[in-house]
């Protein structure tokens, strides 16, 4: 530091203390030691700018030694355009008195000696030594103030970029509810504009009761501490500039802004989540009601069966027995009534299990002619009782097994063949079967059922297939029926992946054809498991087993154990009958049996806890054949059956033809 500049700064004190001059040589030494050690840089000019101290601090502060500065212009240590403004400032203060710097802490920028500029706080004195005027400035680096305030601007940039740019609403709030930062997801939520919303109480958004209720919220919550919203996700409704509401959930935060309390809401629209769930509980409702309809239809195809098959049986056994003509002839209405009740039983179930989706297809490989010859079995006699020429013919030479469900491709064509059955009086009706396409392993067939009967309108063709329907109330009236045999056609035609239609006009007869695809797979693949019906069967027949055979039938229903033991006894069998489960689990331990024809549904113990509790006796009880004979005829109650314990399966009311073969195999396995 300059002694000179410190003995002027400290020269008028000598006025002050005569006679004193070891105190003010005192004072010059403490204020040199006080300028020295300063923390800020003191730097002193003259009237004309030029450097007279310059202390330690500014040493390092600007990296000139004392040496490099005292004497020079001040402009050395600024930048431009501070370095060329700097004498005009002095000038213009020492003319008019008006201060710009002088008095005036501020804000401005230093130049190293090295180049480098940095950002000083500035204050500057005025002082006058000697009669001189000195001006003194004080600097103090505030480049890591001006880091740390670049930093937290940068830190609320990037933080209001979060807030603009988040997904979720940001809403943020004073103690009054008065909104102060508003984000751009809300005004997407809302429908306000940040300028409407801004400056209003928060309430605006929100429906009753939640609009009358906040203030007492935020109230509560600052007089209690009790938190009913704050800290804590809920679900709400948000209300949009145009009154609508939408559900959303809300968060709500508490932090501290300036030294002042704020709320922070994240809001979430969940109308989606909201509709997803809704979607998921009438599905979950969707499946149960469809779960109860099964229930009821599997209920409802035992209640309705099991009486049937005590009908049609006794009326059979009744027409076994001598009858004069005039009784054979109720006998038979009996039975053509109950074999007409039956089909359109059995035609609502199968619309009923479609409609619930419980319909289910089982493919497997068999053999198209089986099912062919099976029909004209079937129709060929019928044909010839009404004086009609039935005929088969098809274009399958050299064509394989094929894959699919002959079940459901034998009830479409044994309909079709019904129904022009019924509606030709005279002439023939055949049933003709041809590729329609082929591709590798995969073929389509066209199956047609002609005609020469009444014949069907244009107009009327399109209703054919719909439920219920038929081509016109004369004709319902003449011929019968319920509508539903064709609908079902073409539901199952669909669902095979196949098409149905009908070209037909009136006094012309009709052809009703089917196309439907199916995969070739080579007969050597078949297995053991042949061409089946519906109820695991082979195709109908009236064969017996070889021998006398000695059956215990469990049947609970009087009408159904008669029928049993009157057929199973004119085939030659020893029958035995018990009344449930239990009494057929006691018979089957104490005898030995060839065969159990075992009903399901029967009270103490049913059918299925009774074949578990068979196979567990030892042999030769426990491996008894066991054959299912039920009224319950939905699909997978064979796979049940077969699961449970039992060997096979026949549905109520019971063709004992079908049944006699199912025996016969059953047999051969067991042997």
């Amino acid at each position: 530091m300059s002694d000179f500049t410190v003995g002027r700064l400290s020269g008028g004190l000598a006025g002050l203390f005569a006679g004193a001059g070891d105190i003010v040589e005192s004072s010059a030494v403490q204020l040199k030691a006080v300028i020295d050690t300063a923390g800020d840089g003191i730097v002193i000019i003259d009237d004309r700018g030029a450097i007279r101290l310059f202390n330690t601090a500014c040493e390092k502060l600007f990296g000139y030694a004392q040496g490099e500065v005292i004497g020079q212009n001040l402009r050395l240590l600024m930048p431009e355009p501070y370095r060329s403004e700097h004498d005009d400032y002095l000038q213009n203060y020492h003319r008019s008195g008006v201060r710009k710097i002088i008095g005036i802490g501020r804000e401005v920028v230093g130049r190293r000696k090295d180049g480098g500029t940095f950002p000083m706080e500035l204050s500057v004195g005025e002082a006058v030594a000697d009669g001189s005027k000195l001006y003194v400035g004080i600097v103090r680096d505030i480049s890591e103030r001006k880091q740390a305030e670049q930093a937290l601007r940068t830190s609320e940039s990037t933080l209001r970029a979060v807030i603009e740019t988040a997904v979720d609403g940001v809403i943020i709030i004073d103690p009054q509810g008065t909104v102060q930062i508003y984000n751009s997801a809300c005004q997407r939520l809302f429908g306000y504009d940040a300028a409407e919303v801004i400056g209003q109480n928060v309430r605006m958004l929100m429906p009753e009761p939640y609009r009358r209720e906040h203030d007492g919220y935020i109230g509560n919550y600052q007089r209690t501490g009790v938190r009913k919203i704050i800290g804590i996700g809920r679900e709400v409704t948000g209300q949009r500039k145009d009154g609508s509401t939408f559900p959303m959930e809300l968060s709500v935060g508490e932090a501290v802004a300036n030294g002042k309390k704020v709320f922070v809401g994240i809001i979430r629209d969940i109308s989606e989540r909201i509709q997803a769930m809704e979607a998921v509980s009438t599905a979950k409702q969707a499946e149960a009601a469809n779960r109860a309809k099964s229930e009821f239809l599997a209920t409802m195809s035992h209640e309705l069966r099991t009486p049937m098959n005590g009908i049609l049986g006794m009326t059979g056994l009744l027409l076994d027995t001598a009858l004069t003509n005039e009784q054979r002839d109720y006998a038979e209405a009996v039975l053509k009534s109950g074999e007409t009740l039956l089909t359109l039983l059995n035609n609502i179930l199968d619309l009923s299990k479609i409609e619930a989706g419980r319909f289910e297809l089982y493919d497997r490989p068999f053999d198209p002619n089986e099912v062919l010859d099976g029909i004209a079995a079937i129709w060929e006699s019928q044909a010839n009782r009404k004086g009609l020429e039935f005929f088969v013919t098809n274009d399958l030479r050299g064509l394989p097994a094929l894959v699919g469900d002959p079940d459901r491709l034998r009830q479409i064509l044994v309909n079709l063949v019904s129904n022009a059955m019924k509606f030709t009086s005279s002439g023939f009706v055949a049933l003709r079967v041809k590729r329609e396409a082929s591709m590798g392993d995969k073929v389509v067939l066209r199956f047609e059922v002609k005609d020469s009967g009444i014949g069907i309108a244009e107009d009327v063709q399109g209703r054919l297939f719909r439920k219920f329907e038929q081509a016109d109330a004369a004709t319902a009236r003449t011929y019968g029926g319920s509508g539903l045999g064709l609908a079902i056609c073409r539901q199952l035609a669909e669902m095979m992946g196949g098409h149905i239609g009908v070209i037909s006009a009136p006094g012309r007869g009709s052809t009703f054809w089917v196309t439907l695809p199916f995969d070739l797979v080579e007969p050597a693949e078949f297995g053991d498991g042949g061409t089946t019906t519906a109820e695991g069967t082979q195709p109908r027949g009236e064969t017996s087993a070889n021998k006398s055979l000695k059956i215990l039938v469990a049947e609970d229903h009087p009408y159904n154990q008669k029928l049993m033991v009157a057929r199973l006894g004119s085939a030659g069998h020893t029958v035995t009958v018990a009344n449930d489960g239990a009494e057929a689990l006691a018979l089957a331990r104490e005898n030995t049996y060839d065969l159990v024809l075992m009903d399901v549904r029967m009270p103490e113990m049913d059918g299925i806890q009774a074949t578990a509790e068979i196979r567990k006796l030892p042999p030769p009880h426990g491996t008894v054949p066991i054959i299912a004979v039920t009224a319950h005829a939905m699909r997978g109650d064979r796979e049940r059956y077969i699961e449970a314990g039992m060997d096979d399966y026949v549905s109520k009311p019971v063709d004992f033809g079908a049944l006699f073969q199912i025996v016969q195999k059953v047999l051969d396995r067991h042997r």
